[in-house]
């Protein structure tokens, strides 16, 4: 193996257990960050390889990232997996905090408005839960 191949792999790993080994989303961002701008640099001296496959590993490498950011979110932000924690943990009390959390949230991406105490879906809302659906489709994901 070449030195480009082994760059690869080691960016790879690292990032791999950046996400595994660091549980808030900072902490995995900023090493990860570190991991991806080293490649960069280590990598853009390379003459083995070609400018676009350097290219291509680099942006694959930011979309890795990238991806492993959404599922850090999503796994920080699971109200049904911190319900089972809680539960299995025994603590109940907390769930309406939760779920009043993430109401605010959407609120404040402007996804949901709250009307004589009602949340419903703005133009926005209905615009993004519109295309999770088509996405969901196309993927196989529709229930």
């Amino acid at each position: 193996m070449i030195s480009f191949d082994w760059y690869s792999l080691c960016a790879l790993g690292l990032v791999a257990f950046t996400f595994y080994r660091f549980r808030t989303i900072r902490s995995f961002l900023i090493i990860s960050v570190v991991v991806g701008i080293g490649f960069g640099i280590a990598t853009s001296g390379l003459v083995a390889r070609s400018t676009q496959e350097i290219a291509l590993a680099n942006v694959g490498l930011w979309l890795y990232i990238l991806g492993l950011l959404i599922v850090r979110t999503m796994l920080k932000r699971s109200v049904s997996l911190h319900l089972l924690f809680r539960i299995s943990s025994g603590h109940r009390g907390v769930m309406a905090e939760d779920i009043e959390t993430r109401l605010e949230d959407l609120h404040r991406f402007a996804l949901v408005d709250r009307k004589n105490g009602m949340n419903a879906l703005t133009i926005w809302g209905r615009l993004v839960s519109s295309f999770v659906a088509i996405v969901y489709k196309i993927a196989g994901m529709n229930r």
